[in-house]
């Protein structure tokens, strides 16, 4: 396992991250995806910032840092490798024949910071001119350890993940606001971002927020049993789709090993997931999400909206994309 890393392809893979950086900034929803990361994050944390670093810190990476990385970082001990298939004793040769004489003595464990909830935080990233903007409205959230996780996969689906969930039933079906609203639970290593994700006209954005606010409190409209029936059905249903071929098999334990879990959460949550009632469907979302501390995203144009959120109550501090890129 000694790469190469010439200069030439180190300087290609910059640029590419550039051009990345480039399409991030000219697209509203990936945009609001990060800012609403950096807002929920303590900034002190790796994982506020763009995972794959921002132009300037891009800009000096030079060829000689990089083997250095590798030299220090990568290690044999902190692999995991997924094969997924009909297997035989001749992948097991090809493995140990390709990784068998991996080592690195030398190399160093990174840290792994495990980031914590930033207090509220109410952005306005302007984009002049633009007819819609993508709202990102929630909370820093749970990763799959945590006790509520089946609770709150119950609670997200039937507030924000099924077609006619509450946010979408009243947003998109009723009001015509959007061509679609979500609740999304993205789970980290170590928590997770919980928010409202989607795209409104910029005439209707202020009470599309309200009311997506207004409809994520479950304070005084709890998870019904019916609606747990759904969620358990939906997730009991579709998680042996993800795994019905060999791609599927290695694209999700990949992402399980990534965030430090074994293979053995998959049948463990759906056990969990048959224990969730309405009432503690319903109390994990009003932890996780309580109407007083959630953070807000908003990429529109300023002009439009500033003063309109700030009569509404939410009022919200104006960045660029660039700027906040650089955060």
């Amino acid at each position: 396992m000694t790469p190469e890393l010439a200069a030439d392809q180190v300087e290609r893979h910059c640029e590419l991250r550039l051009a990345e950086i480039e399409q991030t900034l000219a697209s509203s929803a990936r945009l609001a995806q990060q800012a609403f990361r950096t807002a929920s994050i303590r900034p002190r944390y790796r994982a506020s910032r763009l995972a794959g670093g921002n132009p300037t810190t891009v800009a000096a990476i030079t060829p000689t840092a990089v083997a250095a990385y590798h030299q220090r970082t990568y290690r044999p001990d902190g692999a995991t490798l997924i094969i997924s298939g009909e297997l035989d004793a001749t992948v097991l040769r090809l493995v140990e024949a390709a990784f068998g004489g991996w080592d690195q003595p030398v190399a160093t464990q990174p840290e792994h910071q495990a980031p914590t909830r930033r207090r509220l935080h109410r952005w306005l990233i302007d984009r002049p001119g633009a007819v819609a903007a993508d709202v990102r409205l929630g909370a820093f959230g749970i990763d799959r350890t945590d006790p509520r996780w089946a609770d709150l996969q119950v609670a997200a689906h039937a507030v924000g993940g099924a077609f006619l969930s509450r946010l979408n039933k009243v947003l998109r079906e009723e009001r015509g606001f959007t061509y679609g609203v979500h609740l999304v639970n993205q789970p980290m290593r170590s928590g997770g971002l919980l928010a409202v994700q989607g795209s409104f006209r910029t005439e209707v954005v202020v009470e599309a927020i309200s009311t997506a606010a207004a409809l994520i409190d479950l304070r005084h409209s709890p998870i019904t049993e019916p609606e747990v029936a759904q969620a358990v059905s939906f997730h009991a249903g579709s998680a042996p789709l993800r795994f019905a071929t060999a791609q599927g098999v290695t694209q999700n334990l990949a992402g399980l090993v990534a965030a430090g879990v074994t293979a053995d959460f998959i049948d463990a949550n759906l056990v969990s997931l048959s224990h969730v009632t309405a009432a503690s469907a319903t109390d994990a979302l009003i932890e996780l999400l309580p109407s007083e501390a959630l953070s807000l995203v908003v990429v529109g144009d300023a002009a439009s909206l500033k003063d309109p959120l700030a009569d509404a109550g939410w009022a919200a501090t104006t960045y660029s994309a660039t700027k906040l890129l650089h955060r």
